[in-house]
């Protein structure tokens, strides 16, 4: 057993050492990737009027335009769950609103790129196949060499989409994008999946881009060189600052300085005790109804992910047992029966994020 165990091991260093060799150089000269030449557009991509958007309870926008220049490269800041990713796939069309009107300019063809984008891909296809259906003028030896990039390397290029994790069908999303002809990309968090090396052929891509450009990012250094406007997203407004990111950064510090000393001179100089205890009280009973709807679904989501751990680990004893192989069909069932709970576990855990962070936004609006 110690053998065998030392032989995969010794396999296994060969074959890294192997891949080590084809890996992209520090210099990265021959590396210059450039999306396609975009269509021509109208003067503007997308403009947005008097947009109202919630989540059951939860108004998140109420009555906000925005638009969206040809030749605009706009950066959504702003605290986690504030909205930056629903206004995103609002302009991109890809949710409905509740009131309001998106108006989609002339010739404007969008890419839109978010982590839940990668389940659109065809599981059958190979990764060189996926490329190639957006890409059929590129050589094979591009479409690799774009690949390579995104840290596919070697024989992982021939990988059916289908075994890939989720990283990596982001990654492989990202790719595919750089290669469909539009004027309009919006990124949701593109780097998330990216090493230095892919974060810097992509920031180069992006400089380069000639048509519209909307990234959400937390990653100012990405950011820096690309971005001529910022939208700072909050409280359910946008305040749009015409400028890059270090503009955004003076200003937003700038104007720090001059609120908070006024916020505690007037609070000071107008609260009398009664009227303090008055407030208070109806910000308890407004961070209540704010909250409730959030606090219920948090619960059921805990509820549920709770189950699904329990089942997988009930499998997880299964499959670990050698005695289980002795029947296949059972085994057969239990992989696809784990795929699906692990599938489902990952989409609850993901919406448990993403209502906590909603809850931790509406709490600090009435604790801040």
């Amino acid at each position: 057993y110690k053998a065998t165990k030392a032989r995969q091991v010794q396999s296994r260093i060969k074959q890294l050492e192997k891949v080590e060799l084809i890996e992209i150089p520090d210099d990265e000269e021959h590396v210059n990737i450039r999306f396609p030449k975009p269509p021509p557009s109208g003067v503007f991509n997308v403009e947005l009027k008097g947009i109202y958007k919630s989540f059951g309870e939860m108004k998140l926008f109420e009555g906000i335009d925005f638009r969206v220049n040809r030749g605009d490269k706009i950066a959504f800041v702003g605290p986690n769950g504030a909205g930056k990713t629903t206004l995103a796939k609002i302009i991109a069309g890809k949710i409905d609103i509740n009131k309001g009107e998106r108006v989609s300019g002339h010739n404007n063809i969008i890419s839109y790129y978010s982590q839940d984008v990668a389940d659109s891909l065809n599981p059958e296809f190979d990764l060189i196949e996926t490329l190639d259906s957006v890409g059929s003028e590129k050589t094979i030896g591009q479409l690799r060499s774009l690949l390579g990039a995104f840290l596919f390397t070697g024989d992982d290029v021939f990988k059916k989409v289908g075994v890939l994790s989720g990283g990596e069908k982001s990654r492989l999303a990202l790719a595919k994008i750089l290669l469909s002809p539009s004027n309009f990309i919006i990124l949701d968090e593109p780097t998330n999946h990216l090493d230095y090396s892919s974060k810097k052929v992509l920031q180069q891509a992006l400089v380069d881009f000639s048509g519209s450009l909307i990234l959400v990012s937390h990653d100012v250094e990405f950011l820096k060189p690309i971005a001529n406007r910022v939208v700072d997203i909050r409280a359910g407004k946008l305040k749009i600052y015409e400028g890059d990111i270090e503009y955004y950064l003076y200003k937003r510090n700038a104007e720090a300085q001059q609120v908070s000393p006024v916020k505690v001179e007037v609070q000071s100089e107008t609260s009398s005790r009664k009227e303090q205890k008055r407030i208070e009280a109806e910000k308890r009973q407004q961070r209540y109804k704010a909250t409730k709807d959030l606090k219920e679904r948090l619960a059921n989501l805990e509820n549920e992910i709770q189950s699904l751990e329990q089942e997988l680990e009930k499998i997880n004893a299964v499959l670990i047992n050698p005695d289980s192989y002795n029947n296949p069909n059972q085994i057969k069932e239990l992989n696809e029966r784990h795929k699906e709970l692990k599938l489902s576990l990952d989409k609850k855990v993901k919406e448990w994020e993403e209502v906590s962070l909603s809850l931790e936004e509406i709490e600090k609006e009435f604790t801040g």
